[in-house]
């Protein structure tokens, strides 16, 4: 197969993470984007590790009715594994066998077991099934999980940078008004 690259609209949940726990071997949580700490096991479960990336890293938060391009590359990633989606169809529209699939993922990845998509984030592509998703498929580690000293490190540099062009306007207003532009 081969991956497709381009955009797709959806709620694009970067910087946010979620928390689970693990009860009995049946690990429960949520996906849904909300703040906080992420919690549960640390087990990881192998899959398929590319050596180059094969498809672009997902981006959005994907759920039922999502449509585009994105979700025909989660679709695509998903048919790399059978017992993931049987049906390995690739339509770009996430419905309920592409849910059904997330949902196998999720409980092979031990990202969440049981629950839905607004409670837990089960079937739903939130930030941990992204970057699981990202890890095993796109060769991309942690996309969108920063600890609070590096997204403080990212706040600073964005406000000097931030500053930096605000100066910059400045001058060249000051250029402008002295005809030299």
């Amino acid at each position: 197969m081969t991956a497709v690259s381009s955009t797709t609209t959806g709620t694009n949940t970067d910087g946010t993470s979620t928390s689970g726990t693990t009860d009995g071997g049946a690990t429960t949580g949520t996906d849904t984007g909300t703040t906080g700490n992420t919690t549960g096991t640390s087990d990881q479960v192998p899959g398929p590790t590319p050596t180059t990336a094969k498809y672009p890293a997902l981006v959005y938060t994907l759920n039922l009715g999502s449509t585009g391009d994105e979700v025909a590359i989660l679709q695509q990633m998903l048919a790399e594994d059978a017992a993931i989606y049987p049906e390995g169809k690739v339509t770009g529209y996430y419905g309920t066998l592409t849910q059904a699939a997330v949902e196998r993922f999720q409980v092979k990845y031990q990202i969440v077991s049981s629950g839905t998509p607004e409670t837990t984030g089960y079937g739903q592509v939130g930030p941990t099934t992204r970057n699981k998703l990202n890890e095993v498929y796109s060769g991309v580690a942690g996309v969108g999980m920063l600890t609070a000293e590096q997204r403080a490190i990212i706040e600073a540099q964005i406000l000097m940078l931030q500053e930096q062009v605000k100066l910059l306007l400045e001058q060249l207003v000051k250029l402008i008004a002295a005809g030299a532009v």
